[in-house]
């Protein structure tokens, strides 16, 4: 599916004037804050993406590995979906391309025959061994002109944010001022 971003951002005082000469419904703070998260969150999507490619890695391979590294004993696939935010058959679909790679196997699981058990095989260890503090240092220069503090900041307001955005989601009908 595309995604539909405003590439090229009108000023703030000529977009808030158009709002409310043209929708004066509009909350005017609120789009312009939408924009912005918006455009900030799909650029930093297409950076991490373009970093990985030169490892032949997708962002979401990567993050699979990265969580499967902290799973020694390996994890269901239903659990990767879990961790990922994703549906059980986009993690299959991970899944049977990093095991076509041998970065990640397939195993029955322990206690429940029906079930398969994802583990990270010696070269899924060894890439994701290499490659995260390389990838980890990348991301630290893409923040680094933000202080420790700016981080915070935004950090936190992010997480009250999608808070607040996931109330939305789950009680539709409830206003959030």
């Amino acid at each position: 599916m595309a995604k539909f971003l405003f590439k090229v951002l009108p000023d703030r005082e000529n977009l808030f004037a158009d709002l409310a000469k043209n929708y004066p419904e509009a909350d005017p703070r609120a789009l312009y804050t939408h924009i912005w998260l918006r455009l900030a969150g799909s650029t930093i999507e297409e950076i991490i993406e373009e970093y990985l490619a030169k490892e032949k890695m997708s962002s979401g391979r990567f993050l699979a590995l990265m969580i499967l590294e902290f799973q020694p004993n390996g994890i269901k696939p239903s659990e990767l979906a879990t961790y990922l935010g994703v549906t059980q058959a986009t993690v299959t679909g991970l899944i049977d391309g990093l095991e076509k790679a041998s970065l990640v196997r397939r195993r029955q699981h322990p206690d429940d025959k029906r079930a398969c058990v994802i583990s990270l095989t010696d070269k899924g260890q060894k890439f994701i061994t290499r490659t995260r503090p390389e990838f980890n240092c990348f991301l630290h220069s893409v923040y680094s002109g933000l202080s420790h503090d700016e981080m915070n900041q935004l950090a936190g307001l992010l997480e009250k944010f999608l808070n607040l955005a996931q109330e939305k989601r789950t009680n539709p009908r409830k206003t959030l001022d």
